[in-house]
């Protein structure tokens, strides 16, 4: 295996293939280990993508998860793209008690400082 700097540098000096395409390859693969370790190294050699992009995948690989005739879903994929969304969360309201002291902090005029 080559390192992953190697191809992080290959993949952005050729640009033939992109984070989507590689997700949606792995989308269609049944899930497992390999899968898992795959998703990993896309995320480190393509770098973070935007949330849309996460979004979209991740609703491609929900729709594809469902059962196919007999053949079991492939989660992998979406737990993944799961993860990833979750880190986009919002950050919690800022509770009422909790204030900031510099708030009520007035500023000094420069004329009135004693030095």
């Amino acid at each position: 295996m080559f390192p992953v700097e190697v191809l992080a540098f290959t993949m952005k000096a050729l640009q033939t293939i992109s984070f989507i395409e590689v997700i949606s390859d792995l989308i269609a693969y049944d899930g497992g280990p390999l899968t898992t370790l795959a998703c990993n190294r896309a995320d480190k050699i393509f770098g973070p993508q935007d949330y849309k992009i996460y979004q979209n995948l991740y609703d491609l690989s929900e729709e594809t998860a469902k059962p196919i005739e007999e053949r079991d879903p492939n989660n992998t994929v979406s737990r993944f793209l799961e993860r990833l969304l979750k880190s986009f969360a919002a950050f919690a309201p800022i509770p009422e008690w909790m204030t900031s002291s510099y708030i009520n902090i007035v500023p000094v005029p420069p004329d009135k400082v004693k030095c």
